[in-house]
């Protein structure tokens, strides 16, 4: 219970930052990479608050996924580095151990869609 008042009270701190600040590319490069200014002032411009109960409650997951093709397009990792983090059991990547799984990479940050929108398109079109 202390540690969720504590969680509760980070999350209360970090609504008061400005999201997408100027210092943001200094201390999250990976997450950012490819982004410009005109990018991170849309980013500030269109951001909302996260709701705290995202952060804090539990993910849930199907216990089967659905037999439909499955693509990942790897735009932090590498498509070795998720590899290894499903052969290293992380729970966010548990699901990607399974069958059917294809993988490419997008070399960016977080953002493709902002980064490198074309390349990202041609990506999902060829799913």
């Amino acid at each position: 219970m202390r540690t969720r008042r504590r969680s509760r009270a980070a999350v209360a701190r970090s609504r008061a930052a400005r999201p997408f600040d100027e210092d943001d590319q200094r201390r999250d490069p990976v997450s950012l990479a490819g982004l410009s200014a005109g990018d991170l002032t849309q980013m500030r411009r269109r951001a909302t608050a996260q709701p705290a109960a995202l952060v804090l409650g539990p993910a849930r997951r199907p216990a089967e996924i659905p037999d439909t093709p499955r693509t990942l397009i790897a735009a932090t990792f590498t498509v070795e580095q998720v590899r290894a983090m499903v052969a290293a059991g992380l729970p966010a990547f548990a699901m990607l151990a399974g069958p059917g799984w294809t993988m490419t990479e997008l070399p960016t940050g977080h953002w493709p869609m902002l980064s490198r929108p074309k390349e990202l398109t041609e990506l999902l079109l060829a799913v």
